[in-house]
């Protein structure tokens, strides 16, 4: 880019025709950021009204929600030419008034930050120095927006909520719905996350869709039917055919286009103009959350744990001890290499089956730190063999941690299809991270490995059939706590049928996965962790609960009172306090 910039300042110094050379100047201006500005929609002469006279007129050029230009001849009065540009720009709809509006007379530029109501003005051949003003351009972060990811989380889940609402809201119908809303939540994260360039989603809906709405339905059918297709017709047209095919399965299913209007189109702006790249996975459960309503929340007994709070389960379980045994192998004054390359063999054999896995948080969690314990020990495999670790690689071949370790069960079809969704993101985000320590690009598209998430009930379905319980290495999650006064029937039967003649009555929902999980894990070397209500670790639960766990050989590690002393109190992501405090259990089989 600074030598674009360079020569683009060489090229124009001294130019002074506006009408003869205007668009050229502005035509080179985009290229400096490896922008066509034909393909992101930026229009030369845009008709607008102006807010003073109300008669129309012409902006220069405009792209929308990005940039605005007001060009002059040699020695115009920029301040005069500026007042004109935002008279124009008040009548804009706001979803596409621009972060910036230039002035420009070839040799000096006016720029004013719409965001930041700030103004600079400096020469072209000042351009270089300034040039940061512009990057957004090209799809990079404007340095002014400065959210933290609580903050980042809750906007982008309302964003997309507001979306949802909506559509609900004009009638359309629910199973299509969420499968939208999953397939758009994939889009969103693939324009900032290199999934493929940088903003495309976004240009295709500004340039290819009508300012009403009214053909958005449509577009968006075609544009989901192209990423479901690997061999593409010759003529298709060059906006989709940008796309790359998406295989495993995301847009295979034909779902009905929803009937669009402006302010759908709007929501679905807003939302691409908020940068995705940053968002942690834990974002697709907060959204869940966000769009369902406080009757289906009771219903199934849905509640949201933050990251912090699943690694305060994982941790225990297994990466506490993954943490050490790297720390340890690094430290190692003989045989470092060799533990090294023991412990790298080792991360690819490990499996997880979370058995209430809702929107996947806990699997996707494990997963992003199984992957990031792999770079670590890639890097340091590198360091340990000195020169012969920087030959040229494949380096497909470090990738050996994969999605398809990792299970999950979920009541719920849309959740279980966020799961997916956000899993193969996660993959992508750890995919990214590793090309850059190693300097080599890692393709994410097609997708390969995918996680197994069965749509059902957890406590009806045989976990055997989601993975064999002899290739199973670690069991965990959150399912649902839920007492007596709040039960369905069915719900009672699930406790019923899991629990035979030891039911009790008195017993929290959540028992039911520690009776089925002890079940399933037989005598193999499973060890397994649920976030639970603390009320089975007090009262009148704990001997109808424990007794026959303790009984069939189990044992806690750690006790459980030592985790039950004081309430977990864990936070919702949204600032609000959960219904439920919870100790955290471990338990493996005891040394028999």
């Amino acid at each position: 880019m600074a030598v674009r910039v360079a020569e683009f300042v060489n090229n124009w110094e001294g130019e002074h025709r506006e009408r003869a050379e205007k668009d050229s100047f502005w035509n080179d201006f985009f290229a400096i950021f490896g922008i066509s500005r034909r393909r992101v929609g930026g229009v030369f002469e845009y008709v607008a009204q102006r807010h003073s006279t109300g008669r129309h007129g012409f902006m220069d050029l405009f792209w929308p929600g990005k940039l605005a230009v007001e060009h002059k001849s040699a020695g115009a009065d920029l301040s005069l030419a500026m007042n004109q540009l935002v008279d124009y720009l008040i009548t804009i709809d706001p979803i596409d008034v621009p972060a910036l509006a230039v002035v420009c007379d070839f040799d000096r530029f006016m720029v004013r930050d719409l965001e930041a109501a700030t103004t600079v003005e400096f020469t072209l051949a000042e351009l270089p120095a300034h040039i940061d003003m512009f990057t957004y351009l090209a799809g990079y972060r404007r340095s002014a927006v400065n959210l933290d990811e609580e903050q980042a989380n809750i906007e982008a889940t309302t964003l997309l909520a507001n979306l949802h609402d909506r559509l609900k809201e004009y009638g359309y119908p629910v199973h299509d719905l969420r499968v939208f809303m999953v397939r758009l939540l994939y889009i969103l994260f693939a324009d900032d996350t290199q999934v493929w360039q940088k903003n495309l989603f976004e240009d295709y809906i500004r340039v290819n869709t009508a300012e009403d709405g009214t053909d958005l339905g449509s577009k968006l059918r075609d544009l989901f039917e192209v990423l479901n297709q690997e061999t593409r017709m010759v003529n298709l047209s060059p906006a989709l055919d940008a796309f790359e095919y998406v295989n495993g399965g995301l847009f295979a299913e034909s779902i009905s286009s929803p009937v669009c209007d402006q302010n759908i189109r709007r929501d679905l702006l807003k939302a691409c103009q908020f940068d995705w790249s940053e968002i942690s996975p834990v974002i697709f459960g907060s959204l869940f959350q966000n769009v369902m309503t406080d009757k289906e929340r009771r219903i199934i007994g849905a509640h949201f744990t933050t990251e912090r709070d699943i690694l305060r389960t994982l941790g225990p379980l297994f990466l506490d001890q993954l943490e050490q045994e790297l720390a340890d192998a690094k430290a190692a004054t003989s045989g470092r290499l060799i533990r090294l390359r023991k412990f790298r063999a080792k991360l690819p054999t490990l499996t997880f089956l979370d058995p209430a896995c809702g929107c996947g948080n806990f699997l996707m969690v494990a997963f992003r730190h199984l992957r990031r314990l792999e770079l670590e020990v890639q890097l340091a495999i590198r360091q340990a063999e000195g020169a012969a670790g920087n030959e040229v690689f494949d380096i497909e071949m470090l990738r050996q941690v994969t999605l398809d370790q990792f299970h999950g069960i979920e009541i719920e079809e849309f959740p279980a299809r966020i799961a997916e969704t956000a899993l193969h993101l996660t993959d992508h985000q750890a995919n990214m991270q590793m090309a850059a320590a190693f300097g080599q690009y890692i393709p994410s598209l097609p997708l390969s490995k995918s996680a197994n998430i069965k749509n059902a009930n957890a406590l009806r379905a045989d976990w055997n059939e989601v993975i064999l319980a002899k290739d199973c290495t670690y069991i965990v999650g959150n399912p649902p706590f839920i007492g007596i006064s709040m039960r369905s029937s069915e719900q009672t039967e699930d406790m019923q049928l899991i629990w035979g003649d030891d039911y009790h009555g008195t017993l929290d929902y959540v028992t039911t996965w520690y009776r089925k999980a002890i079940d399933y894990m037989g005598d193999r070397p499973i060890r397994a962790a649920f976030v639970s209500t603390n009320s089975i670790s007090q009262g009148e639960q704990v001997e109808p609960m424990w007794q026959p766990i303790l009984a069939a050989g189990f044992s806690l590690d750690p006790p459980i009172r030592l985790m039950a002393r004081g309430s977990l109190g864990f936070e919702c992501e949204r600032g609000a306090r959960a219904g439920s405090s919870v100790p955290v259990s471990h338990r493996s089989l005891p040394h028999r």
